[in-house]
């Protein structure tokens, strides 16, 4: 009798699959461990005919077929059949190369990186070792502190050069300044930590970067950290810092937890009218108060695990920063719960493909533009949650602050646009009706020199806004 030989691909799929009867395979509280990694459905993009037939044997497969980034896609979830009285083990399947761009050495670390749960001292530790930066003596840095009621909130300025940092102070002075509040999870994390982002942020944007110290949950628990924080942007907005600030020229930015702080200011600070923020620069931020099953954002289910944060710790975050269960009902503790998004300062929002955030970043966004708000969201494709920490040499960090700085330059921007206006008899109107349909300011600044360009975008706009009417 002749054996049929396998193929190569057979062979590898056959070699997969007896994995499971290795004891890497532990029940432990009615849950099912494989490798290390908590049971869940791991789903497989593939259409071989071959991986049918072996699984059929060997488990029972759920076909699904869903719209992906190629088309759609036919996914398939294996669970082994001696466990269907039970919780089901899942089957990893084999990757393909349409999974995901990400390379399968980094998806291996992130992997490895990715457990869930926070134990708040280890945490800590392991952020101080950030503290270990040899490039800190070259960063021009100045100390100072607001007041928080008797509490002394400090705050870390850094300069973009020598020469801004002797007249950061002076008389008559008035630098543009970026307000940063550091993320962490509203539980690690701190300047000192933050020290090489906030110097390059300052180097990038030619801005002071005032980094501000809040204080930490557990110890500290809502409100205290956002009261810490909106302190410190009522000192800077009503010019009682020592800085000479222009509030105009003052911008709130926050990265994950501190990009909550940053929105949950800017909506505070509406609601009282102490002050007013022109702009505000979110990363992907942390705006809801559920990571469970029930979150209604697909990025929690898809990106929740495997990729350095995880769903299981965003509730550990929560927990530790909410005083109450209640808290969590609040919009200055969740902004996207907010009901009213309108007089919203102008606002940009950047999201990493990778992150169980990137939904909720994304919808805040469209919520302050249905509110009639200016709202610039940028996905950042390939990137995961953090990546914002690592050096500039990463393209995701330039591409980043390549968004940061045309953002912030916008208001010099259409400065600019409106002089040329006045000096070519071309009404203001035309300038903001091209900014609200796209056109970038170098393109404007080419139409207002020549007549027939701006004519014929004029001409397309009035089609388009035809279109929308019909």
């Amino acid at each position: 009798m002749k054996i049929k030989e396998k193929s190569t691909e057979e062979k590898v799929i056959r070699k997969y699959l007896l994995r499971l009867r290795q004891p890497r395979i532990k029940k432990k509280e009615n849950r099912y461990y494989i490798r290390g990694y908590k049971g869940t459905e791991v789903i497989i993009r593939t259409d071989h005919e071959i991986l049918k037939r072996i699984a059929y044997r060997r488990t029972c497969v759920k076909q699904v077929c869903i719209p992906g980034r190629y088309g759609t896609e036919t996914k398939y979830i294996y669970t082994r059949k001696e466990n269907r009285r039970s919780r089901p083990v899942i089957v990893p399947g084999i990757p393909t190369g349409r999974e995901t761009a990400m390379p399968r050495a980094v998806r291996t670390v992130l992997h490895a990186l990715s457990y869930g749960g926070i134990e708040v001292e280890a945490s800590r530790k392991l952020a101080d070792l950030k503290k270990m930066d040899p490039m800190r003596i070259f960063y021009r840095t100045l100390d100072a502190e607001v007041y928080n009621g008797d509490y002394k909130v400090p705050i870390r300025l850094f300069f973009p050069t020598e020469e801004d940092m002797e007249n950061g102070a002076a008389s008559g002075k008035k630098p543009p300044v970026i307000l940063f509040f550091h993320g962490g999870g509203w539980v690690t994390e701190s300047v000192e930590n933050y020290q090489r982002v906030c110097a390059r942020m300052a180097q990038s944007t030619g801005q002071i970067v005032a980094s501000v110290e809040y204080r930490l949950a557990p110890e500290y628990r809502f409100p205290v950290g956002l009261m810490d924080c909106y302190a410190a942007a009522k000192t800077f907005y009503t010019n009682r810092f020592l800085l000479n600030t222009d509030p105009d020229r003052i911008t709130i930015m926050g990265d994950s937890a501190g990009g909550n702080l940053a929105a949950a200011v800017c909506m505070m600070a509406r609601d009282r009218g102490d002050f007013f923020p022109k702009k505000q620069i979110l990363i992907y931020p942390a705006l809801n108060n559920c990571y469970t099953e029930d979150s209604p954002f697909e990025s929690v289910k898809t990106n929740g695990t495997g990729y350095l944060l995880t769903a299981e710790k965003m509730e550990d975050y929560l927990k530790f920063y909410e005083s109450c269960p209640e808290d969590r009902r609040n919009p200055y503790f969740a902004p996207i719960l907010e009901k009213n998004f309108r007089n919203m300062p102008d606002t940009l929002i950047l999201t990493a493909e990778f992150d169980p955030l990137r939904d909720e970043g994304e919808a805040f966004g469209e919520k302050l533009k249905e509110a009639g708000n200016r709202v610039e969201v940028h996905r950042i494709a390939g990137a995961f949650h953090g990546y914002f920490a690592l050096g500039i040499k990463f393209l995701h960090v330039q591409e980043s602050f390549a968004y940061v700085n045309r953002f912030l330059e916008t208001e010099e921007q259409e400065e600019f646009l409106l002089e040329c206006c006045r000096m070519f008899g071309v009404p203001e109107e035309d300038v903001y009706l091209l900014l609200d349909y796209g056109f970038s300011a170098d393109e404007i600044e080419e139409m207002l020199m020549n007549p027939n360009l701006l004519e014929d975008a004029l001409a397309e706009i009035s089609v388009l806004k035809q279109e929308d009417a019909e």
